[in-house]
This record gives C-alpha cells, sequence and structure tokens, in this order.
C-alpha cells in the first residue's frame, strides 16, 4: 500500500473537536493524486474523480498525524477504483473507495486505459483477505 502523512488542519475541525467529514474528501483526493504519480511517474494521468463511498469508523483529531494509505482496489475498462484507508494512532479510521476515469487528453473523454497502466495498476492490487 502506497501511503501519505497529513497532519489535520485546524480548519478541519469541527465543534465536536473531531475532523469533519468534508475534510476525509479532500484527504482521499490527495492519497489518489499522490498514488497515481507514485505508481505511473512521468505518465500524464489525466481523470476525473467519478464517485467516493466513504465508512466512517472511529473519530479522527486534530493535532495527531493521519496516514492515508491508497491501493487499487479494481480496474474497469476506462476506470480504476482506489481503495483508501486513514489510519491515526495505529486505528483504522475510515475507509473509502474513489472511482476514477482516465480522460484522453485528445479527446477530453473517457478512454479506455493503455496497456501498460494496466499492467502497472495489476501490480498494485489489494489481495483479497484470507477466509483462514
Amino acid at each position: 500500500m502506497h501511503q501519505i502523512p497529513i497532519l489535520p488542519r485546524s480548519s478541519e475541525t469541527n465543534s465536536g473537536g473531531h475532523i469533519g467529514a468534508t475534510a476525509l474528501s479532500v484527504w482521499f483526493e490527495e492519497g489518489c493524486q499522490a498514488f497515481i504519480v507514485h505508481i505511473l511517474p512521468g505518465f500524464d494521468f489525466n481523470y476525473f474523480m467519478a464517485r467516493t463511498e466513504q465508512n466512517f469508523l472511529r473519530e479522527i483529531f486534530h493535532g495527531t498525524e493521519v496516514s492515508v494509505r491508497n491501493y487499487v482496489h479494481k480496474i474497469g475498462n476506462s476506470s480504476v477504483s482506489i481503495g483508501h484507508q486513514v489510519w491515526q494512532n495505529d486505528q483504522l479510521c475510515s475507509e473509502a473507495i474513489s472511482v476514477v476515469v482516465y480522460v484522453s487528453r485528445e479527446s477530453n473523454k473517457p478512454a479506455p486505459l493503455p496497456d501498460f497502466v494496466r499492467e502497472t495498476l495489476q501490480k498494485h492490487l489489494k489481495p483479497e483477505e484470507s477466509d483462514n
């Protein structure tokens, strides 16, 4: 899994003293961008985020760094589902799946993933958890 550190900002803290839900969408986008740049260095992966599903498991607090961990969840024809996990103090706090759609620079429309991109993404698929 690829991960990026984020220090929660005071502007992301709600009146209850924990990080508001809207901040996580920004963190997932940051994680997605960093992950793509990391696994496809030098390739201009033009995309738009089509959907994000989030599950909130624990409160996240201001002032303590979090780790946003990213991986490939599923590969489609022109889309990729990126999985995200937010960890703070060694506890899983949130999980999400973001669907990003690859867009051709020439047509400015969704396009099939290039073969080498698909091959690279395959290497970063998260293995299914064992039933053992």
